[in-house]
């Protein structure tokens, strides 16, 4: 059985594993460490879910900000936290707030559970001659040993993990889906004319919109159920990395 393209790449976060699993565990021992550092009792500090709901609220908030490059990526980790402590009424410092971050980004691949359909269907497609390669946006360390918790270098080669920190590129530019072209440009992964790419990812506007802009096909998979923000054209929209096993088999077989 063969399906319709030749690569196949996947987005990492919230595609590949359930990123707000993680960062929810990720975020609550971090910020029991901080109540350690602040000297006073669990009882005397907001509760974890009380605290969590607001700083998610500002993550949320400023996602629009930093997505469309109005805000960098360190002031955008420093708002969520320095709002989410204001309205608690914590102690708002900005070296507390990169130190939250720093052991968040230290520790939140622990909590990084591979979905249960990861290993099937990548082993399913390397089990047809299907090219897979992984494109995603982060930190180097942070992405990588992400990577090594779900055991993804059992099914990815090293050169078709990709990570936005180590190319200086990042989705959605163009120029960072078709770095990943050249990867399979070289050595036996050579590729033909005829040779087609798919992409798979959770984020409409970095994955979706990235991967159709450089050619290439793409499939929404939207777990979080966030409406397109754009008409850009998806071969399938689906809700969970089982839809895509299902789909690939039923309807994405067959030459192009």
């Amino acid at each position: 059985m063969k399906v319709k393209w030749s690569t196949i790449c996947f987005d990492l976060d919230n595609t590949l594993y359930n990123h707000e699993f993680a960062f929810k565990r990720a975020i609550k021992q971090c910020y029991y460490t901080k109540i350690h550092r602040w000297k006073i009792s669990v009882d005397q500090a907001p509760p974890f879910e009380a605290w969590f709901t607001t700083f998610k609220y500002y993550c949320d908030h400023f996602w629009p900000e930093l997505e469309h490059k109005r805000m960098s990526g360190l002031d955008y980790r420093r708002a969520r936290y320095a709002e989410a402590m204001r309205e608690h009424r914590l102690p708002v410092k900005m070296e507390e707030a990169d130190d939250f971050h720093n052991e968040y980004y230290e520790i939140v691949h622990q909590f990084a559970k591979p979905d249960p359909m990861m290993g099937p269907l990548l082993k399913w497609l390397s089990d047809i001659g299907v090219k897979v390669g992984i494109l995603t946006n982060g930190p180097s360390i942070t992405q990588r040993n992400k990577i090594e918790a779900l055991g993804l270098n059992q099914f990815v080669e090293e050169q078709h993990l990709l990570i936005s920190s180590e190319t200086g590129l990042e989705k959605p530019d163009p120029r960072f889906f078709h770095l990943m072209e050249q990867t399979f440009q070289m050595g036996r992964d050579s590729l033909l004319n005829t040779d087609t790419f798919l992409f798979i990812g959770d984020s409409w506007e970095q994955d979706v919109e990235g991967a159709v802009a450089a050619g290439w096909d793409a499939v929404y998979l939207n777990t979080r159920e966030i409406e397109p923000s754009s008409h850009v054209n998806v071969v399938t929209n689906v809700h969970s990395l089982s839809d895509i096993y299902v789909w690939l088999q039923t309807y994405g077989r067959g030459g192009r």
